[in-house]
């Protein structure tokens, strides 16, 4: 139970990079959105900084579960728009 609300949050983030990252791919934009999922990871390791450096106890677990499962999400994100081919769609 105590992973599911930090999953949640992560899940949210790593969406919404997701959705960022797609829709500029498929616009051609595919350096943009291999960034997109770098600072979703930086904000990964800024969750997990301020879980190791300010909040302690259980919010700082909370905190470094997200950055965890921020980090995994966006790192897998980055995988696959590295291993996609673009594919151009004819005019």
């Amino acid at each position: 139970m105590f992973f599911l609300a930090p999953l949640m949050l992560a899940s949210i983030i790593g969406g919404i990079v997701l959705a960022l990252s797609l829709l500029l791919k498929k616009h051609g934009k595919i350096l943009i959105a291999k960034f997109m999922s770098y600072v979703g990871i930086l904000i990964g390791v800024g969750f997990i900084w301020y879980a190791r450096e300010v909040a302690i106890g259980w919010d700082g677990a909370g905190y470094f579960l997200i950055g965890f499962f921020v980090i995994l999400e966006c790192f897998t994100i980055t995988l696959y728009l590295f291993f996609s081919k673009k594919r151009i769609s004819p005019p």
